[in-house]
């Protein structure tokens, strides 16, 4: 692919990305993605064959791209296993305080698919799976037994406050998450990085 057609290929999926996200897939057509992107309808049809496979290629990159935000964020707020499996709630928070929080993507798409069969619902299907993936490995790294349980309960934490924060448009919900998570943590693995108080008898 040369440049242009690189750079072409580029402004579609972030227009697409852009319009799909605030709107829906249903609710854009070809024409505006056409128009607001720039790039010629051929070019669209050249480069994705639909509107169809447009979208395809759009959630992937969207997966990639936010996956490897989230990481990078996560990472950079916290390195000890307990703390990083808080941190990723305040991850979120910055997230759903963002102007263009309109949810997850992914979820979004899946609801506007009835069959679980469509392409774009397996997407969405993948990119939980490797969200909850990375969880798993959080969890086992701060010595959760059972880190694939614990991961699918994480991930219920994090679409729930998810989900509450679009609809409510309250981005503490990261924060109510947060709380919920570290009591599960104290539950599970109580906190030994400080001395026992001294029994006074």
């Amino acid at each position: 692919m040369d440049a242009l057609a690189s750079s072409l290929h580029q402004q579609l999926l972030e227009t697409t990305e852009r319009l799909v996200y605030a709107h829906g897939v249903h609710a854009v057509g070809v024409d505006q993605i056409v128009r607001e992107s720039g790039v010629p309808r051929r070019s669209l049809y050249k480069h994705f064959g639909s509107k169809e496979g447009l979208v395809l290629r759009m959630l992937e990159h969207r997966h990639a791209r936010w996956m490897a935000w989230f990481g990078a964020a996560v990472d950079a707020r916290a390195q000890a296993p307990r703390a990083r499996l808080l941190a990723l709630f305040d991850v979120l928070h910055v997230w759903f305080a963002s102007p263009d929080f309109h949810g997850c993507a992914f979820i979004n798409v899946a609801g506007q698919y009835a069959d679980a069969a469509e392409p774009a619902r397996q997407v969405a299907q993948r990119h939980k799976a490797a969200l909850r993936d990375w969880i798993e490995r959080e969890c086992a790294a701060a010595g959760l037994h059972s880190a694939a349980v614990w991961a699918r309960r994480w991930l219920v934490v994090v679409d729930g406050a998810i989900a509450v924060a679009l609809v409510g448009a309250d981005p503490d919900a990261a924060l109510d998450a947060r709380s919920v998570a570290a009591a599960l943590l104290d539950a599970a693995l109580p906190d030994t990085s400080s001395p026992p108080l001294e029994s006074h008898r």
